[in-house]
């Protein structure tokens, strides 16, 4: 730079050693005006001001000086400017810009203070030029940005432990920022399916499940108007693939990069919602069970008291039916008469395979078989306006059943089925293998990781409503008109199946018809044996009667009576009781009985209890139980041993007489040398032969 001697307002170093004199001039008082203003501007400075001469030593210093650097302006005016940088190339650049440019702007270099520290600086710097215009020096000012510069790195690392966090984060993190997505980890990514390129527009709104997009709209609006809704809240979504998930999502308002910004973090709960929904449903079937178990107690009681209800009146009608002076018309109306107690029998017989846990005999059995030798009497049973078709898939494996049970579900559901079709229609069976791994059926737990078998049963009926198709296999619950149905079909059909380990779904639309598919547990596959023929046919046995004592137990006025009425017209010498201890009183007068038919249940004694007395008294005694409870429960609960010999009531003239000889012949639960004198029994009209006494 050329030699300049210009005249200043401010000699060298840090302010002007003597102000200029006011002589009262106007002119000259603005000059001590301005002096003065500009000595407290240049004292006061935050950022050091400077001014370097042509041969580029150090000519100016504000005060602030020792601030920034630690030497005193003093210390430094008439210094080579190069003694302050820590590395004399930075200079070299910033004097070539000023001799390009005329000026620097922000130009951040290093100088070395007084201690040998070094502090970052932002210098600005302006040529100066003499009266004539040319360069004579620099002048500008040096910021310290030791602050700026922490403050960024301190941000650089925030946002560096940021993303490496949000990278970690097992939930997804997402920034929007100015009608954009500015930020999406790799959890969101993974979430969503989207890639954060991939997220413009609606894609976010798209994804929304539609019956949750008022909700998210409401809290947004909730924002814009300042108030403060729940910033956590659960919604569906639907990822790029279209597969529904559940999310959590947050959603609070941040600074992002110095500017307000919505950061949403979001928590993929799809398996948490399904491990939930799984959690109901099996509250549904405890209590679905507990329900059935309660009312199934209360089915049980009730059968057994119609049983003893319907012993007496099926009984007389027997009887009568027996007697050869009946009228047409008298005979037709007990015929009819018990036609209808056998509608009662089957209902009780009904109530009690519901109430109670029948025995199963399972083994593994054709399930394609099973319906073929079936589908003959379905025809028979349903209206000739229903169509039957089968869709048979021969390649499925046997099934691990009983035999008897499956034809009761097949039943129950065809009988249902012709009852939604009131106008006919069609009734489809069909057979193929089971998919495991769908979850919407009853019990959720039942066959996983299992083979199974699938048997669907379809109708084209009236078809139900949601709320009717969660209600049906509760045990009472029907939609027929009063008197037409009973409730307990589809709930019978539910227990049969959830008792073989299997499964049952239920599907149906208002309009379009009704599908049940029930699972069946595959056996393992082996050769199966080939079917042999049926051998049936015969006469049916006649009636054998006897003239041996019997002494009849029953608490039961009606069945007492028709009882002993029975036994006598089989021949039998009866001893009727109407308690244990009435019963034991007739036992220790007889010298000889032969047969004890005693109810299994009474309220002083049970009815093996009752036989052990006796049996004291009469050692050779023989013993046959009657009981209206199902035979399953009073084996299973040691009221009776298994080998122990049982008729069921309501029993039949024929049942009991067979029964009864076959007890006394040495058949069963009875002394294999023990000799009885039997008769066949060709009319059974009034005889002499017999003793009747009554205690």
């Amino acid at each position: 730079m050329s030699s300049m001697r210009p005249e200043r307002l401010m000699n060298e170093g840090t302010t002007p050693q003597h102000p200029p004199r006011n002589s009262g001039r106007p002119e000259d008082a603005s000059i001590v005006f301005s002096y003065y203003r500009y000595r407290r501007i240049f004292e006061s400075l935050e950022d050091l001001y400077y001014e370097i001469d042509s041969e580029e030593r150090i000519r100016v210093l504000s005060p602030s000086c020792y601030r920034l650097t630690g030497w005193k302006p003093e210390e430094l005016i008439g210094m080579p400017v190069r003694y302050v940088y820590v590395d004399p190339k930075e200079r070299d650049r910033i004097l070539a810009t000023l001799q390009r440019d005329g000026f620097t702007d922000n130009f951040i270099t290093r100088l070395r203070r007084k201690d040998g520290t070094i502090v970052p600086v932002s210098i600005n710097a302006r040529l100066t030029h003499d009266e004539q215009g040319e360069p004579d020096g620099v002048s500008g000012m040096i910021r310290d940005i030791t602050k700026i510069l922490t403050t960024e790195q301190r941000l650089k690392e925030s946002e560096a432990k940021f993303r490496t966090l949000a990278e970690a984060c097992p939930f997804g993190i997402l920034i929007y920022q100015n009608d954009r997505w500015v930020y999406a980890n790799p959890a969101a990514e993974r979430i969503s399916g989207f890639r954060l390129e991939e997220l413009v527009g609606n894609v976010f709104w798209d994804m929304v499940h539609p019956e949750d997009k008022a909700l998210v709209m409401e809290r947004g609006k909730a924002r814009q108007r300042g108030e403060n809704p729940q910033n956590t809240y659960e919604l569906r979504i639907f990822d790029k693939n279209g597969m529904l998930k559940w999310v959590l999502l947050t959603g609070i308002t941040i600074q992002y990069q110095g500017e307000p910004a919505g950061l949403i973090a979001v928590i993929d709960i799809t398996e948490r919602k399904r491990i939930e929904q799984e959690r109901e449903a099996y509250k549904e079937q405890l209590h679905r069970s507990q329900k059935l178990e309660s009312v199934g107690l209360l089915a049980g009681g009730i059968a057994h008291d119609l049983n003893n209800l319907l012993q007496p009146m099926m009984g007389y009608c027997e009887l009568l039916l027996l007697d050869p002076s009946l009228g047409d018309r008298t005979r037709r109306y007990i015929q009819k008469f018990m036609e209808t107690s056998e509608k009662a029998k089957d209902l009780v017989r009904r109530l009690m395979d519901f109430g109670m846990n029948q025995h199963l005999d399972i083994q593994p059995v054709n399930l394609n078989r099973i319906i073929r030798n079936f589908i003959d009497l379905i025809h028979r049973s349903l209206r000739e306006d229903i169509r039957i078709i089968t869709d048979l898939d021969e390649s499925v494996a046997r099934i691990l059943a009983d035999p008897g049970q499956v034809e009761q579900v097949i039943m129950n559901l065809a009988v249902n089925a012709q009852d939604a079709m009131p106008q006919g229609g069609t009734l489809i069976l069909r057979t193929h293998p089971a998919d495991v791994t769908e979850t919407d059926f009853l019990p959720p737990d039942a066959l996983i990781g299992e083979t199974a078998v699938r048997m669907t049963v379809c109708d084209t009926g009236v078809g139900m409503d949601a709320e009717t198709c969660a209600r049906i296999f509760d045990p009472f619950f029907t939609t027929k008109e009063m008197g037409k149905g009973t409730g307990l079909g589809l709930a019978m059909v539910y227990g049969i199946v959830t008792r073989h380990g299997g499964r049952i779904r239920v599907r149906s639309e208002v309009g379009k018809g009704t599908m049940f598919d029930i699972d069946w547990p595959a056996a393992l596959p082996v050769e199966e044996p080939h079917p042999s023929a049926f051998e049936g046919g015969g006469e049916p046995e006649s009636l054998i009667g006897g003239t041996e004592t019997i002494l009849l137990a029953e608490d039961d006025e009606s069945v007492r009576e028709f009882a002993a009425n029975l036994i006598q017209r089989l021949g039998y010498r009866v001893l009727s009781a109407s308690s244990p201890e009435s019963c034991l009183e007739l036992a220790r007068s007889e010298t000889t009985i032969d047969l004890l038919l005693t109810d299994v249940i009474m309220p002083e004694m049970s009815g093996k209890r009752l036989h052990e007395h006796v049996a004291v008294l009469h050692p050779a005694i023989r013993v046959l139980y009657m009981s209206g409870h199902p035979e399953e429960t009073i084996r299973k609960h040691g009221i009776l041993t298994k080998d122990a010999a049982l008729i069921q009531k309501p029993f039949t003239l024929h049942s009991l007489a067979s029964r009864i000889r076959e007890v006394l012949d040495g058949g069963s639960n009875g002394r294999q040398d023990h000799v009885s004198s039997s008769s066949s029994v060709s009319s059974l009209g009034p005889t002499d032969s017999y003793s009747r006494k009554t205690v």
